[in-house]
């Protein structure tokens, strides 16, 4: 079940690390990451996707608000992540979705909404190059953690 206060919390981390990694890396979307792992786990709950997309939605109007001048681009990218990857989820077969089917998803959803990100509010620079490799690899590693917990999850270890 999702604690609507984790999220926040999970929200504030990102965009403290953010704050904290300005100059030298951008920080990969975290609480876009948690939400599809919670939704994953259970999901068949229709309720907790409805929270999910809520959560994606305001998260990325504050995101919108502090980050970027216009409001409600990575609230429609945040949504869109979560329903394109919750249908992709939804068409793989019961027995096929497990912690690889779930890291290649994250990974793919992280990479592809910061590519969209970069493409609309970065700044063309020799510099880009550099901060696309580091989200792309701090990116591994937030997928690689999602889909530890998400084994743990399965397994009832968690």
């Amino acid at each position: 079940m999702m604690q609507k206060k984790f999220v926040v919390g999970i929200w504030l981390l990102q965009d403290l690390l953010q704050v904290l990694l300005i100059g030298f890396c951008l920080v990969p979307n975290l609480c876009v990451t948690y939400l599809l792992l919670v939704t994953m786990l259970d999901f068949s709950n229709d309720a907790l996707a409805r929270d999910a997309l809520w959560g994606a939605f305001v998260g990325g109007i504050l995101y919108d608000l502090r980050w970027t001048n216009v409001p409600g681009a990575s609230a429609l990218l945040w949504c869109l992540s979560l329903a394109v990857a919750s249908a992709v989820w939804g068409h793989i077969p019961q027995n096929a979705r497990n912690y690889v089917a779930h890291f290649w998803l994250v990974f793919f959803v992280l990479l592809s909404s910061e590519l969209i990100h970069f493409v609309l509010f970065a700044v063309s620079s020799g510099a880009i190059l550099r901060l696309m490799l580091l989200n792309m690899v701090m990116s591994l590693v937030v997928a690689l953690i999602s889909s530890a917990i998400f084994m743990r999850n399965q397994h009832g270890d968690f």
